[in-house]
């Protein structure tokens, strides 16, 4: 954001996150005039979000648990036959 001094018009490029909602004194680096310089109407207000609370983990339900344990049986499964038939390739 670009400040200029009422005073002597020097100009100054300014963090907007340095500006409160209220205002703020500022004061000439050339001149030493002091103003309130008031943010600009566009600049999005700053929202405090509460902490975010942490999900406990999900639960398994034993149908789950049986369906997790036939997919990484099956994964497995799949995993074995693949070897095997690349070992038979090779011989």
């Amino acid at each position: 954001m670009i400040l200029t001094c009422p005073s002597c018009q020097t100009r100054y490029n300014v963090n907007p996150d340095a500006m409160s909602p209220s205002g703020r004194v500022v004061r000439c680096a050339k001149c030493g005039h002091q103003w309130i310089e008031q943010p600009p109407r566009d600049m999005p207000l700053s929202v405090d979000l509460p902490a975010a609370v942490p999900l406990p983990p999900p639960q398994l339900t034993p149908h789950l648990r049986e369906i997790r344990h036939a997919t990484h049986a099956e994964t497995g499964s799949r995993l074995l036959q693949d070897f095997f038939r690349r070992l038979r390739a090779k011989n």
